[in-house]
């Protein structure tokens, strides 16, 4: 998941908000994936909302 995450951040510094929402979908799908499982629940859905904060932020600026 970090992996995900760092890719993320360098496309945003990169300018690239399209590869950067797809890499935090996958981050999202994996999160969703781990929840409960290996992810406690309140934490899993912490990431989710961060995550899908940070699309937002960037489909807005598209």
């Amino acid at each position: 998941m970090d992996a995900k995450l760092e890719a993320a951040q360098s496309s945003i510094e990169r300018g690239q908000a399209h590869t950067a929402i797809n890499q935090l979908e996958a981050f999202i799908n994996e999160v969703e994936a781990q929840q409960a499982k290996h992810i406690k629940l309140a934490g899993a859905e912490r990431m989710l909302a961060d995550a899908r904060a940070i699309i937002a932020i960037l489909q807005a600026g598209n």
